[in-house]
């Protein structure tokens, strides 16, 4: 019952618009400037990194929200699926296609799944249930989530 009032609260979020809002907070975790316990994570191997994969709480969100996010970061972010060439950066970096925002921020597909996505979420968190801090929104996700 909790879950679904949460879903019925969160339905009127605009994904698009909230990437927007808080592509600065995004741009920071990215380049390690904002507190990210993901962030650090994903920067500590492949096993960190596949462990962060059970980490991202997506309860509130309809499905549709969730690929309006991926879909809105990897334009935001210019992300490439793994395995495609990016124009930006020139080719494939490490196994993995990686991109050039306008920023000059880089980020793969597998970082914006594992990080951007779960941070974007918990800051969305934090501004609609007018919590504290992020780890804060992260908390009321995850409680949510597990019931």
């Amino acid at each position: 019952p909790q879950l679904q009032a949460l879903k019925a609260k969160y339905a009127a979020v605009d994904m698009a618009q909230s990437v927007a809002t808080l592509r600065g907070d995004l741009e920071r975790v990215m380049s390690g400037e904002a507190e990210s316990w993901r962030h650090k994570r994903y920067f500590q191997g492949n096993k960190a990194q596949a462990a962060l994969g059970q980490n991202v709480w997506t309860g509130h969100f309809s499905d549709d929200q969730i690929m309006a996010a991926i879909a809105t970061l990897r334009e935001t972010f210019a992300i490439r699926r793994q395995g495609f060439q990016s124009e930006l950066s020139g080719g494939a970096e490490g196994g993995e296609a990686v991109a050039v925002a306008a920023t000059g921020s880089r980020c793969n597909s597998g970082y914006a799944y594992a990080v951007l996505l779960p941070e974007l979420l918990a800051r969305l968190a934090q501004r609609t249930e007018g919590l504290a801090d992020v780890k804060s929104g992260d908390e009321a996700l995850k409680r949510a989530s597990l019931g």
